[in-house]
C-alpha cells in the first residue's frame, strides 16, 4: 500500500495499478484508513506489504483471519520488542535460506540485495500467525564517488516456507518500495500534487482520487503507453478518447 499525504491506496505490484483509496482525515489516520480499505477490496489469496507504521498485531490478524489473505511486514523500532529481538538474532549460523541478487545498475550505482530467513524462530516476535523472519541486506556503490553504503532491514510475514521461498520475499520486499516510490513520483511529479495550492476542505483528497483513477486508467490500457507522462499527455489532447477509458461516452 502507498500513502500520501491526504490518501491511503491500494496498490498492485505487478502493473503498479491503484485499485482503490480512502480519504485519511475521514478514517482517523493511516492505521485505521489501511483496515477500512481493506474492508472495501478484495485481498482473500493476496499478500498485503506494509511498511513499518502499520506492523501492528491488529492489523496483522485482520489481514489474516477475517481477509483471508497474507502480510509482510517491516519491523522497525515502532515495534521496539519485536525488532529487537529478531535483530539479535544468530542470522549468520541459524539462517534457514538464504537468497542474493544480481548486481544491478542503475541511476548512477550499483547495488545488490540479499535475504538471510528463518522459520524457526518466528514465535519471537509474538504477532499473530507469524511464519518466517528475514533479513534484508542492501549493498550499494555510488558510481561516480566509489562511495559504499550498507543498510539493513528486518521483517515478518504470514507466508510459510511451502509458498513463499527467500527469493520471493526478497521480491516482493524490493516490489513494496519500487511501488511506494514509483507511486509518490508519479503523484509529485508527473501530476503535480505537492506543488499543488489546492488546499481547501477536501480538495487535495480529491485530487489524490482522481489522479488515482488516471493512473488506474492509464496502466489499465492494452496499448502500452512509453511512460505515464506520455499517456497522461495523450488522453488530455484526445478527451473523448479519455472519456471512453473510464466508460462515459462523449
Amino acid at each position: 500500500m502507498g500513502i500520501t499525504d491526504e490518501v491511503v491506496t491500494l496498490v498492485d505490484h505487478v502493473s503498479g495499478m491503484p485499485l482503490g483509496s480512502l480519504d485519511l482525515r475521514d478514517e482517523g489516520g493511516e492505521v485505521a484508513a489501511v483496515l477500512a480499505l481493506l474492508e472495501e477490496a478484495s485481498v482473500e489469496g493476496k499478500v498485503i506489504t506494509l511498511d513499518a507504521l502499520h506492523t501492528t498485531k491488529k492489523t496483522a490478524d485482520v489481514i489474516v483471519r477475517t481477509h483471508k489473505a497474507d502480510y509482510m511486514f517491516t519491523v522497525k523500532g515502532n515495534s521496539s520488542l519485536a525488532y529487537e529481538r529478531i535483530k539479535a538474532l544468530e542470522w549468520k549460523n541459524n539462517a534457514t535460506g538464504h537468497f542474493t541478487e544480481k548486481l544491478s545498475k542503475g541511476h548512477g550505482r550499483i547495488e545488490q540485495r540479499s535475504i538471510e530467513v528463518m522459520n524457526s524462530y518466528f514465535r519471537l516476535t509474538d504477532y499473530p500467525h507469524v511464519k518466517q523472519v528475514f533479513k534484508v541486506k542492501r549493498w550499494s556503490k555510488d558510481a561516480k564517488t566509489g562511495k559504499e553504503s550498507l543498510e539493513y532491514a528486518y521483517g515478518i510475514t504470514s507466508v510459510d516456507t511451502e509458498r513463499a521461498s527467500p527469493q520471493q520475499l526478497l521480491e516482493w520486499n524490493r516490489g513494496h518500495w519500487a511501488v511506494e516510490s514509483k507511486n509518490h513520483y508519479r503523484r509529485d511529479v508527473t501530476f503535480g500534487e505537492d506543488g499543488s495550492t489546492t488546499r481547501v476542505n477536501n480538495a487535495p483528497a480529491n485530487n489524490a482520487v482522481c489522479n488515482n483513477i488516471a493512473l488506474a486508467v492509464i496502466l489499465g490500457q492494452k496499448r502500452k503507453f512509453k511512460s505515464v507522462p506520455r499517456a497522461a499527455q495523450h488522453f488530455s489532447e484526445n478527451r473523448e478518447e479519455a472519456l471512453r477509458a473510464i466508460g462515459l461516452s462523449p
